[in-house]
């Protein structure tokens, strides 16, 4: 039932692009409620996330739906 930090890690990400299965929301929110660096790594990713968005809102660049599918398909790997 407990998933792996390399899990967690991925459903972080994941969470941030997607919505997520109930099953996967628990098992990360069990994850993370155990685990002090992975709850580290959301409050860190989250924190990019948003300033990600706050650059994108002041400039005309978009990254190419490909682009994005790409660059996620090389995280989860």
């Amino acid at each position: 039932m407990m998933i792996s930090c390399e899990d967690a890690t991925k459903l972080v990400i994941m969470k941030s692009q997607e919505r997520l299965s109930g099953w996967n929301v628990f098992r990360l929110a069990l994850h993370l409620a155990m685990c002090k660096f992975c709850s580290l790594f959301q409050k860190q990713n989250s924190a990019i996330d948003d300033a990600a968005k706050e650059l994108d809102n002041h400039r005309h660049f978009h990254l190419p739906e490909n682009a994005k599918h790409r660059i996620m398909d090389e995280i989860l790997k």
